[in-house]
């Protein structure tokens, strides 16, 4: 049972620094809104989300983790969209 609560500790503690990344980058997130408002730039730039895609899963080995991180990263991107259109209304 030590063993198992050792790993947990240890996902709290992932779990905390995902967090902190997370909303570092969304402050980024409402930063590019602010821009793209001011330079008449539609929120939706689909060859930047591809090319995001692309990128992260190439940080990845094993075919079935670049997958989820695909997936992980088109998640991440629909809310950044959203904080987008948020910041820019």
């Amino acid at each position: 049972m030590d063993e198992l609560k050792s790993y947990r500790e240890k996902i709290d503690s992932l779990d905390r620094e995902l967090v902190r990344l997370f909303l570092e980058r969304m402050e980024v997130v409402k930063n590019i809104a602010r821009y793209k408002k001011e330079n008449h730039i539609p929120v939706l730039d689909s060859g930047r989300e591809a090319e995001v895609i692309h990128k992260v899963k190439g940080y990845v080995d094993d075919p079935d983790m670049k997958e989820l991180i695909a997936k992980l990263f088109a998640y991440i991107m629909e809310i950044s969209k959203d904080i987008q259109k948020n910041t820019i209304i």
